[in-house]
């Protein structure tokens, strides 16, 4: 797995304009894989989620058992960091959260972190079927005005 690199994020590579430079991208299907074990007990609601959100990530396919512990080390501390609050201000302290954010910047976790890495994650075919379907269920719906309540 490649680091990602520095400056503005990639445009993904059936959008780009230039085509005498291929770049080396590596396409793979996005699909779920187990987590090696749960989340922490007492971890906020959005810590594990993303913990979560870890296994259904294409990247997970990637990962090998040093990567999911350094994962789960990290957001043990960013849970840490999202908990503690300054004695003095009271507020979190953000730079350990941007911390742990960037550490995940090395697992993937976000499109634009995948695209410096050169890896595009495809939309599997029951992906496409539900959003057009749900696109399609919308299709008939109009507005209708309502008219107001007098008091």
């Amino acid at each position: 797995m490649t680091v990602a690199t520095r400056g503005p994020v990639p445009g993904r590579s059936d959008t780009t304009r230039r085509r005498n430079h291929k770049a080396e991208i590596e396409k793979t299907e996005d699909r779920k894989v187990e987590l090696p074990y749960e989340a922490k007990v007492g971890w906020t609601k959005s810590v594990i989620r993303l913990w979560g959100s870890l296994a259904e990530s294409g990247m997970a396919q990637y990962y090998t058992s040093s990567d999911w512990a350094m994962a789960f080390i990290i957001l043990d501390t960013l849970d840490l960091s999202l908990r503690s609050e300054n004695h003095m201000t009271g507020q979190i302290s953000f730079t350990a959260v941007n911390a742990c954010l960037s550490q995940l910047a090395r697992f993937g976790v976000t499109e634009g972190d995948r695209r410096r890495m050169r890896i595009e994650l495809e939309k599997t075919d029951s992906e496409e079927a539900v959003k057009a379907a749900i696109q399609e269920s919308y299709q008939g719906l109009r507005l209708v005005p309502v008219a107001p309540v007098a008091a």
